[in-house]
């Protein structure tokens, strides 16, 4: 599902319609958020990231594209909430957005797949992740705010 966007663009696609089918490979492209990985650079992660967003939620997105990107915005807030809990919110500055930015985004994933009828059982776990990683920006918010005050 990630192959086109992290992996190699449109030949990839190419590659994955010949071996899988135009079906996987209509998935697959729908799940990416830029085939283009000079556009990926470029665009800011907000900027980039709510187009991705616009996108699910279109009414002609296939389903089985929002099922399977859901899938994969659950496991990867699942993956961040384990780094936090292991090093803390050190990890919510390794992405090119803002901790901000990166909850907003997971939270309107979770939004989508709510309104897109995705199974509860993606969108449970990917809600328990979200309100820990809202808890963690909430935590390091507070803490960047403390140790900007005068002493």
């Amino acid at each position: 599902h990630d192959a086109v966007e992290d992996a190699g663009g449109i030949p990839r696609l190419e590659d994955i319609r010949a071996r899988f089918g135009k079906k996987v490979a209509k998935i697959v492209l729908a799940c990416s958020d830029s085939t283009d990985e000079e556009w990926k650079k470029t665009v800011p992660y907000w900027e980039r990231k709510n187009k991705y967003l616009e996108h699910l939620a279109a009414p002609k997105t296939d389903e089985r594209a929002v099922l399977v990107s859901i899938a994969d915005k659950t496991h990867n807030a699942r993956a961040i909430v384990t780094d936090l809990e292991r090093t803390g919110y050190a990890v919510l500055q390794k992405f090119n957005g803002t901790p901000t930015e990166v909850l907003k985004y997971y939270e309107e994933c979770l939004s989508i797949g709510k309104a897109k009828n995705v199974p509860d059982t993606l969108t449970i776990p990917l809600g328990l992740a979200v309100d820990t990683i809202g808890e963690y920006v909430q935590a390091g918010s507070r803490s960047q705010t403390k140790d900007s005050e005068p002493r």
